[in-house]
């Protein structure tokens, strides 16, 4: 069984809300929380409880840092997030009527420590709860398995190298959740917790569309259709914003899932990943020996088919 702690932006892009989805359906993965961070924290800890409950799930789930440590924008909404899911009441509710706490730190230090070396933490947004959490237990470094988060890039968006050389470093323009807290991620990359870093080399490839975003709209199973619910506003608002029908999305964070439950093939490098100051674009350098794995690329084409099928039916 892979147990993981689930460390989340859920209600802005979809991809979240499609990932929490597909780990409910690996039966062979245990949620032991769910964190939310970045912004309207304490809605987006609605949101996760509300899946979760409609799946039948009793997961511990907790609010986190709103306010990033550092980063050179404004915090960033999609000002839909809840729609959908969340009623007037439900928006109004304290968070003790959702039994939903509004303590990441501790919820993310007590399940790793209560699991040692057993619990992977997978972080699909800023990394401000992790770094915390991080500063306020530092015995996570050596009590985490891993960290498996969803940023950086290797050359993104320039094309792969054919061959990554020793000696060579490699740029990549910034990711979104380094950018949302710059100096979080330092100082989780920085951390020696293994990692395994899932880049936009690796998931801007893919596109969600057709069949598999047409059965959410046919969807009678509870949690699926109230990810059907936020997949219908997210494409509203793409499709306004770019003036122009939008039917599809990319699952970044799906695949950020799907790695960490070791469900898909890559190719990756060890090496060390540099944010820099001015743009929050990252630097990697090989290095043979290292806390640090960049995932890259799919080793194969098989990911989004799989995808389409595990969204809907468990495995």
């Amino acid at each position: 069984m892979k147990r993981v702690l689930i460390d989340t932006d859920i209600g802005s892009d979809i991809d979240d809300a499609l990932a929490l989805l597909l780990a409910i359906h690996l039966k062979d993965v245990e949620i032991l929380g769910i964190t939310t961070v970045y912004g309207p924290t304490e809605l987006r800890a609605k949101i996760a409880r509300k899946i979760v409950a409609a799946a039948g799930l009793n997961t511990p789930v907790a609010a986190g840092a709103s306010e990033p440590m550092l980063s050179l924008m404004p915090v960033w909404t999609a000002g839909t997030e809840g729609e959908g899911v969340l009623t007037k009441d439900d928006i109004e509710a304290p968070l003790d009527e959702f039994n939903v706490s509004d303590d990441a730190t501790n919820l993310i230090i007590d399940q790793v420590m209560a699991h040692p070396k057993e619990v992977t933490l997978v972080a699909l947004g800023a990394l401000t709860n992790v770094a915390k959490a991080l500063q306020s237990g530092p015995q996570l470094v050596g009590g985490l398995k891993e960290i498996v988060f969803m940023g950086g890039g290797l050359t993104y968006p320039q094309s792969l190298p054919t061959a990554l050389l020793d000696g060579q470093s490699y740029r990549a323009r910034h990711s979104h959740n380094i950018l949302c807290d710059m100096a979080a991620a330092r100082l989780v990359l920085q951390s020696g917790v293994p990692m395994r870093v899932v880049t936009n080399d690796a998931t801007c490839r893919y596109w969600l569309e057709g069949r598999a975003i047409d059965r959410f709209r046919q969807a009678k199973v509870p949690h699926v259709r109230l990810v059907g619910r936020m997949l219908d506003v997210w494409l509203r608002y793409r499709s306004a914003l770019f003036n122009e029908p939008i039917r599809g999305t990319c699952p970044h964070d799906c695949f950020a899932m799907a790695v960490a439950a070791n469900r898909v093939s890559y190719k990756s490098a060890l090496g060390v990943l540099n944010v820099e100051p001015d743009d929050a674009s990252t630097e990697f350098l090989l290095k043979k020996e290292s806390h640090l794995e960049l995932v890259f690329a799919e080793d194969g084409d098989a990911f989004l088919s799989w995808l389409g099928e595990r969204l809907h039916t468990p495995d």
